[in-house]
C-alpha cells in the first residue's frame, strides 16, 4: 500500500469508478484502493471486473465490492450507489469512466439506435452516475467528481465516422462546466480528463461500415503536446492524474479551467495572479497535468526569471509584479478576459497596485473585462464596494476536518527555535501524519533545523526546509508528498500559509511569528521586524492541519496571548517603502494615488517621501511627472534606486559591474566575502566574490549549499539586468571606487561623512554608525546602502566607501536636464539664447546693455528658476535681520562674508543645494575685514546663564569649561566657533562690538575706544596669553 506520511492518502474515502474491469477504470480502481480507499466496481459483470474485485481484496480485504451494472439504465445505477453507501458508508469519489466507441460510420449511414446507444452510454451515464451520487456527496460535505472524455470532440476531430462518440465527449465536458460551477458551492469539485491514445480494450467495442472497415487512420499527436512514451499511453499513467484529481491537492486549480470556455472569454486569455513565485508554478503545473500537458502550453507561467508560456497558453499564471509591467505595456490588456486575483487577503503591495491599475483600464478602455478576486479570510464587503454595485459574492468555503489545537506557552527565557524542536518532536511522537511547521524566517528556519539533529528522530521522517528564496527544485522537492513509508517535517515561512497545498500534513506547530519590512518615511528606511501573527493568519496556518483529515494544530503561545492578537495584519500597503509604486503610478500617468481606486489609499507621508526620492534620483519633475529617465527607470523591474544606478552605470561604461552590485543589493544575505565567518558592512569584497563565481564553473565563494543557490540566483539575475541595460560595451575597468561611486546614484541621501568614532552623518541628516574594528569607520566618506534604522544612530550593515571627488561631480549626472554652461557649446548656441531678447535693439549700445544672467536664466523652465532660488539664493538672511549676498566665485565652496556680532544666535552652519552644500561663513572684523579662518560647522553664543552646562553639551570638558566661566561673571559674552582646523576659537566679545581672540590673542585695537577705564590691553594680552596655554590646543567637537 502506498504511504503518504505515514498515512494513506484516500484513507476512509469511498470512490465509485464506472467501468473498473479493464483500462483506464481497474488502473484507477487499483491506484485509489492501493492508497486507502473503498471502491465500488461498476461495471458488467465478467471475468475481469470480477479479477478486478479478487486483486484488490488480495492487497486489502473488503477494499473492493463489484456491482453488475449497465450504466445506460438509470436504475441500476441507482441502487448501485444506494447498495455502496449501505455497505461503505458514504460516498467521497465519483470516477464516471465507462464509454464505448459504437458503431463508426459516416452521418448518413449510421443507424438511430447506433447513434443513441452512444449517446446514452457515455453522455447519459454519466449524468445518471453523476446524479444518484450526490445527494450523498453532499452529507459528506464535498468530494470530487471525474469524467473522462476524450481529446476526441475536444481537441482533435479529424476520426472519420466518429460524430456520434465525439458528440458524446463534447457533451462530457460541457456537462462538467456546468456541474462544476453548480457544485462548487457544496465543496465539491468537478474535472474532466481528455486522454489521448491509452492502450486499453475500448477499440473492442468499435463496429465500422464496410465504407470506413478499410481506411486507417494514423495516430498523430497536436504539436507540443507529445505521449508519455512511444506509442500509446498507459493507463496507469491516467490513474495517477485520477488519483491527484481526487485528492485535495487539486482544490486549487478548478475555476480558470471552469471558465476557459465561457463564450465571454471567446479565445481570450485569462491571468491568474499568485503573490508567490512557487505558488504561481504549482497551480500553473497542477492545472496543466490535468489537460494531460506541460506547463507552457493550455497553461503557462511568469514569475521573475522564469517563464513558461506559448502561443497556444490560454490561462497564464503570473506573480504581482508581473502583473503590473504587463499593465504598464498594454493598458487595454486586449488579449485577455479576466484576470483573477487569488489570496488576496495577503495584501502585498503590489497586488493592491495591480487591482488599481486593473480597475482604472477597465472603467476607461476595457468595460467588458471581468475582475474575480478570491480570499480566504478577508471581509467582502470593502471589495465589493471596490468592485462595483454589480458584483456577486459567492461564499464557497473550503472542505476541511475538524482541527483540534493545543497551546503550549513558551518560557520567556527559551529561544524560538530550541522550543520550537522540543515542540516539533512531541508533534512526531504524539500524532500520525506530516508535520507543517511556522518559523517567521530562513534564519529561524536553519536554527531550528540544527536544533533538531540533536534529537534522534524516526529513521522514517524526513525534514525540509521551505522559503521563497530557495532553489526551485528544493521547493518542489518539500512540497512533493512524502516517499513510501516516509514522513516530513517541513519548515516553513508565511509562504505556505495559504498558496500551495502540502499533501498528508494532518499536525502544524505554529511559532506564531511572521517577519514583515516596515519603511520609515522619517528616515528613508527600511528595516525588518519580527512580529506576532494576527488573528486571521493562525487561522489559516491551522487550517492547513484539516486539509485531508481531522488534525491538530500546536500554537507556541498562550490562550490568553492569542486574544490580545489583532484580528488582521496591516496591509503591506500601509508601511511599505513607497517608491516603486509612485514610480509606477507616474508612469501609468497619474501624479496623486487619489486619481485611482484602493481598497487602502497610500499614506501621505510615506507617499511624498517617495516622490522626493524619485526627483532627487531624476525620475520625477518638480510637478510629479515621470520624466524620460524615469520611463527608463521602469521598465528595469528593480527598485528605483537601483535602476537608477543601473542607468547611470551603463553612460559611465560601468554596466556589467553595476549589474553585480544590483543583484548582490536585492539578495544581501546570500554571499559571504573572502571565506570569512561574516560577511561585514563593506559591500566590495561581495562584489568581487560574484565576480570570480561568475568566471569559474563551480562558487568557490559559496560555503553551504544556500550559498551556492543563492550565487546561482543573483549570476542570473545580473545577467538579465545586463542584457535589460543594452548592447554597449563596458569601456572602463572597475575599481576600488567604482562600489561606493555607483551605490551614490543609488543612495544619494545615504552618502555619509566621517564625524569620529565610526560615527557618520548622512546627506539627508540622518546620522549612522560603524563598529570601530569595521575597516570602512576610516573612511572619509561611504555611501551606506543599508542600515537598521535602530535608535538614534542606525548601524550601517552595507557600504562601500566613496572619493570626495566623485561627490562633486553627482549633481550634474544627477540633473542631467539643466543646461550645461560651458563656454564652447554656449557659442555654438548663441543665436539660440540670445535671439528672444534682441527685439526692439537697433544699436551696440542696446546689446551692450544686455543682461547675459538674463539669456542664462532664459535657458530654464519656470520650475527650475524656482529651484534655483531655493538651493542656490543670491542673498542669506542672518540673525541680525541684514540680507548678505552669497559668494559664488568658487562654485564649489560658495562663501558667506559677514560680521561676526550679526552671526549670534546662529545655531546651524547655513546650507545651499537642499541642505547637501555647507556655506562657508567669511567672519568680519567690526573694521570689515575677514578673519584667518573660516566657519564650517557650528556657531554658539553664550551668555552668563547656563554657560557650563552649554560648553560641556558641545563636548568642552566640565574642567575647561569652568574656566572659560571666569570670562563671564562680570557679564561678558563668550563665542565659540568651531573652524575647519577642528580647534575651537574662544572669543570675548564686548559691548562696543570689538572682540578678542583668547586662543591666538588676535585684538582688533581699532574699534577699542580710549576712554574705557576698564579696559588694559596689555594685561588683557597677558591674560589671553596666559589662557592660552592652557586651552590653545584643545580641539572641541
Amino acid at each position: 500500500m502506498t504511504q503518504h506520511n505515514g498515512k494513506s492518502r484516500f484513507e476512509g474515502k469511498v470512490a465509485i469508478i464506472t467501468g473498473a474491469g479493464s483500462g483506464i477504470g481497474k488502473a484507477a480502481a487499483l491506484k485509489l484502493a492501493s492508497e486507502g480507499a473503498y471502491v465500488a466496481l461498476l461495471d458488467l459483470v465478467n471475468d475481469r471486473i470480477s479479477e478486478t474485485e479478487a486483486e484488490i481484496n488480495k492487497l486489502r480485504a473488503g477494499a473492493a465490492r463489484a456491482f453488475d451494472v449497465d450504466i445506460s439504465d438509470p436504475a441500476r445505477v441507482e441502487k448501485a450507489v444506494l447498495e455502496t453507501i449501505e455497505l461503505f458508508g458514504g460516498l467521497d469519489i465519483v470516477f464516471a469512466n465507462a464509454g464505448i466507441n459504437g458503431v463508426s460510420a459516416p452521418i448518413e449511414e449510421i443507424q438511430v439506435e447506433d447513434w443513441q446507444q452512444i449517446i446514452t452510454t457515455n453522455l447519459n451515464g454519466t449524468f445518471f452516475t453523476i446524479k444518484y451520487a450526490l445527494p450523498h456527496m453532499k452529507k459528506r460535505g464535498g468530494g470530487s467528481i471525474i469524467i473522462t472524455s476524450s481529446i476526441n470532440g475536444n481537441q482533435r476531430f479529424s476520426s472519420f465516422g466518429m460524430s456520434a462518440y465525439s458528440t458524446s465527449k463534447a457533451g462530457q465536458v460541457a456537462f462538467a462546466k456546468m456541474a462544476a460551477l453548480e457544485l462548487a458551492k457544496f465543496k465539491i469539485r468537478v474535472n474532466v480528463i481528455c486522454p489521448g491514445a491509452i492502450a486499453t480494450n475500448i477499440d473492442q467495442s468499435t463496429v465500422k461500415t464496410d465504407e470506413l472497415h478499410q481506411i486507417v487512420i494514423p495516430m498523430e499527436f497536436p504539436e507540443g503536446q507529445q505521449p508519455l512514451a512511444d506509442g500509446p499511453g498507459q493507463p496507469e499513467h491516467v490513474a495517477d492524474l485520477v488519483a491527484f484529481l481526487a485528492s485535495a491537492e487539486s482544490r486549487h486549480i478548478t475555476v480558470p479551467l471552469a471558465l476557459l470556455e465561457e463564450p465571454w472569454v471567446a479565445g481570450r486569455k485569462i491571468i491568474m495572479l499568485e503573490p508567490r513565485r512557487l505558488a504561481a508554478r504549482s497551480a500553473a503545473a497542477r492545472m496543466a497535468a490535468s489537460l494531460g500537458e506541460k506547463a507552457g502550453q493550455t497553461v503557462g507561467y511568469r514569475v521573475r526569471m522564469d517563464t513558461r508560456v506559448s502561443q497556444s497558453t490560454r490561462i497564464e499564471v503570473v506573480t504581482e509584479g508581473v502583473l503590473t509591467r504587463m499593465l504598464q505595456q498594454d493598458q487595454g490588456l486586449e488579449d485577455t478576459a479576466m484576470i483573477i486575483f487569488d489570496e488576496f487577503h495577503e495584501r502585498h503591495l503590489q497586488g493592491d497596485l495591480g487591482l488599481a491599475l486593473a480597475l482604472e483600464s477597465r472603467a476607461m478602455l476595457r468595460p467588458d473585462l471581468k475582475l474575480l478576486v478570491m480570499s480566504a479570510t478577508l471581509d467582502p464587503a470593502p471589495v465589493c464596494a471596490l468592485l462595483g454595485e454589480e458584483t456577486q459574492w459567492i461564499d464557497c468555503p473550503g472542505r476541511t476536518f475538524p482541527v483540534e489545537t493545543r497551546y503550549v506557552s513558551k518560557p520567556a527565557s527559551e529561544q524560538i527555535e530550541t522550543f520550537t524542536a522540543h515542540a516539533i518532536v512531541k508533534a512526531i511522537a504524539e500524532q500520525e501524519g506530516d508535520v507543517l511547521v511556522f518559523l517567521p524566517g530562513a534564519k529561524e528556519i536553519h536554527r531550528t533545523e540544527r536544533e533538531l539533529s540533536n534529537f534522534m528522530l524516526p529513521a522514517h521522517v524526513q525534514v525540509h526546509s521551505l522559503y521563497g528564496s530557495m532553489p526551485v527544485e528544493r521547493q518542489d522537492e518539500a512540497v512533493r508528498p512524502a516517499e513510501e513509508g516516509k514522513r516530513k517535517v517541513v519548515l516553513s515561512t508565511s509562504i505556505a500559509e495559504s498558496s500551495l497545498t502540502l499533501a498528508g500534513v494532518k499536525v502544524v506547530v505554529d511559532a506564531g511569528l511572521s517577519r514583515a519590512s516596515v519603511f520609515s518615511p522619517r528616515t528613508g528606511m527600511s528595516r525588518l521586524v519580527t512580529l506576532p501573527v494576527s488573528k486571521a493568519s493562525a487561522d489559516q496556518r491551522r487550517g492547513r492541519a484539516g486539509r485531508i483529515a481531522p488534525g491538530v494544530c500546536y500554537r507556541l503561545w498562550s490562550e490568553e496571548a492569542h486574544g490580545v492578537l489583532p484580528d488582521a495584519a496591516k496591509p503591506e500597503i500601509a508601511s511599505a517603502d513607497l517608491a516603486p509604486l509612485a514610480l509606477e503610478l507616474a508612469a501609468w500617468g497619474v501624479q496623486s494615488p487619489a486619481e485611482l481606486q484602493w481598497l487602502d489609499t497610500p499614506p501621505d507621508a510615506a507617499y511624498g517621501q517617495a516622490q522626493a526620492l524619485l526627483r532627487q534620483l531624476g525620475g520625477l519633475d518638480d510637478a510629479g511627472r515621470i520624466t524620460p529617465f524615469g520611463r527608463r527607470m521602469n521598465t528595469l523591474g528593480v527598485h528605483p534606486r537601483l535602476a537608477s544606478m543601473l542607468l547611470r552605470a551603463a553612460e559611465l561604461g560601468l554596466a556589467s559591474y553595476a549589474s553585480m552590485l544590483a543583484a548582490l543589493l536585492q539578495e544581501p544575505a546570500g554571499l559571504r566575502s573572502s571565506g570569512s565567518a561574516g560577511a561585514g558592512t563593506d559591500l566590495r569584497p561581495r562584489v568581487e566574490a560574484l565576480l570570480t563565481a561568475d568566471s569559474s564553473a563551480m562558487p568557490q565563494t559559496a560555503a553551504s549549499v544556500a550559498d551556492v543557490a543563492a550565487v546561482r540566483r543573483m549570476l542570473q539575475e545580473s545577467r538579465q539586468l545586463r542584457s535589460a541595460l543594452g548592447p554597449a560595451a563596458d569601456p572602463v575597468r572597475p575599481d576600488e571606487d567604482s562600489c561606493g561611486w555607483l551605490l551614490s546614484f543609488a543612495y544619494p541621501d545615504r552618502i555619509g561623512q566621517r564625524r569620529e568614532d565610526g560615527r557618520y552623518l548622512l546627506s539627508s541628516g540622518r546620522g549612522v554608525r560603524l563598529a570601530a574594528t569595521e575597516s570602512l569607520s576610516r573612511s572619509a566618506y561611504l555611501v551606506a546602502a543599508e542600515a537598521d534604522d535602530q535608535g538614534a544612530d542606525a548601524r550601517i550593515l552595507l557600504a562601500a566607501p566613496v572619493q570626495e571627488k566623485r561627490l562633486l561631480e553627482l549633481p550634474h549626472l544627477l540633473h542631467e536636464e539643466w543646461p550645461d554652461l560651458i563656454e564652447d557649446d554656449l557659442t555654438e548656441e548663441l543665436a539660440e539664447h540670445i535671439s528672444p531678447f534682441l527685439a526692439g535693439m537697433r544699436s551696440a549700445a542696446d546689446l551692450k546693455r544686455l543682461s547675459m544672467q538674463d539669456v542664462l536664466l532664459g535657458g530654464l523652465s519656470w520650475e527650475q528658476r524656482q529651484q534655483l532660488d531655493r538651493e542656490a539664493p543670491t542673498h542669506i538672511q542672518v540673525p541680525s535681520g541684514s540680507r548678505i549676498p552669497v559668494d559664488y566665485s568658487r562654485p564649489e565652496d560658495p562663501a558667506l562674508a559677514v560680521r561676526l556680532q550679526e552671526m549670534f544666535g546662529q545655531q546651524e552652519t547655513p546650507r545651499l543645494g537642499g541642505g547637501r552644500v555647507p556655506l562657508t561663513i567669511h567672519l568680519l572684523s567690526p573694521a570689515q575685514r575677514p578673519e584667518e579662518f573660516t566657519m564650517q560647522k557650528k556657531i554658539v553664543g553664550a551668555g552668563a546663564g547656563g554657560l557650563v552646562g552649554g560648553l560641556v553639551g558641545l563636548g568642552i570638558p566640565e574642567e575647561d569649561a569652568r574656566q572659560y566661566e571666569e570670562y563671564v561673571q562680570s557679564g561678558k559674552i563668550l563665542l565659540l566657533v568651531d573652524s575647519t582646523d577642528r580647534d575651537t576659537d574662544v572669543y570675548e566679545v564686548f559691548s562696543n562690538n570689538s572682540y578678542v581672540n583668547r586662543n591666538n590673542i588676535d585684538v582688533h585695537r581699532e574699534d577699542v575706544p580710549a576712554e574705557r577705564p576698564d579696559l588694559d590691553m596689555e594685561e588683557r594680552r597677558l591674560e589671553a596669553q596666559n589662557k592660552a596655554a592652557r586651552f590653545g590646543n584643545n580641539t572641541f567637537l
